[in-house]
């Protein structure tokens, strides 16, 4: 290893490794966009296109803590909830 480092051919091995090491992450980087893409295409025909997330509710109908509950889906639940326990007699 040592006369490797020390003949002419250190400077080639110097500069060889990290092209290898940049290529190498570039080439992995490469092959995983493709294996997400194959991914979201085999999704798109087992289960049909991807929708869109609904938009927020304005800030000022959201209850505290939450980004998309309103009180009147808090209340649609409850009354929901409270029907099917009416129904199955508990």
């Amino acid at each position: 290893m040592q006369a490797l480092l020390s003949g002419k051919l250190s400077l080639y091995v110097l500069l060889l490794f990290p092209v290898l090491l940049v290529s190498a992450f570039l080439l992995q980087r490469l092959v995983k966009s493709m294996r997400d893409e194959l991914d979201m295409a085999k999704y798109e025909l087992e289960r049909g296109p991807v929708e869109e997330a609904p938009e927020a509710p304005p800030e000022n109908e959201r209850l505290p803590g939450y980004m998309m509950l309103t009180e009147a889906d808090l209340k649609e639940a409850y009354e929901k909830v409270l029907r099917e326990m009416t129904e199955t007699g508990e």
